[in-house]
């Protein structure tokens, strides 16, 4: 395996992020520093512990890995390539590169924002990147209440009753409002009767 196949500059990193189907970001990094900052979006699974976890990854997905140092993300992809994975990324660089070039291209940041722009900021993002792929599918999606970094949903049309509303389709809320925001936020879906 070439490991150069797969270096990505932070700007890099960042801007797969964005890709359609979000990719997984894995940051590779001890739970203590994964706590103290992370990507918004990203799963912590220390590099230690990567190669038992991979076999639960979906072998198809775009995967990006970061840590603290170059050596550990290559090292990583190194891995999973050796596992088969062919749609891999690992930063050229270390965490504070990746929240230094979100400042220098002035990507949104939620945390940032005024509590009040809130609602209208994860509106477009959600008209913007979820709306559109559940409407393929005669579904739907209504913000029905903010509260700190948990948002309420409604699924609406088809989404209402389908069980993936439940899970893959809720992480893929969570993950584009994730990449769209720079924050993470914890999606609940209510239940239909207490939609009503």
């Amino acid at each position: 395996m070439d490991p150069n196949r797969f270096i990505l500059t932070a700007e890099q990193f960042l801007n797969a992020r964005k890709a359609s189907i979000p990719p997984a970001v894995i940051d590779l990094r001890g739970p203590e520093l994964f706590e103290a900052g992370h990507l918004a979006g990203a799963r912590n699974i220390p590099a230690g512990y990567l190669a038992e976890e991979a076999i639960f990854f979906p072998p198809k997905r775009l995967h990006l890995l970061y840590a603290d140092s170059p050596e550990v993300a290559q090292a990583g992809a190194e891995l999973l390539a050796q596992k088969g994975f062919e749609a891999l990324g690992w930063l050229k660089g270390s965490y504070q590169d990746l929240t230094n070039s979100l400042t220098q291209t002035g990507e949104l940041c939620l945390d940032k924002e005024p509590v009040e722009r809130w609602p209208d900021l994860i509106e477009q993002v959600l008209d913007d990147r979820v709306r559109p792929y559940l409407e393929e599918d005669g579904g739907g999606l209504v913000l029905f209440q903010i509260e700190g970094d948990k948002l309420f949903v409604d699924f609406t049309g088809n989404c209402q009753g389908c069980e993936s509303s439940r899970t893959a389709t809720l992480r893929l809320v969570q993950l584009s409002l994730a990449v769209g925001l720079n924050h993470d936020l914890k999606v609940i879906a209510r239940r239909t009767q207490e939609a009503n």
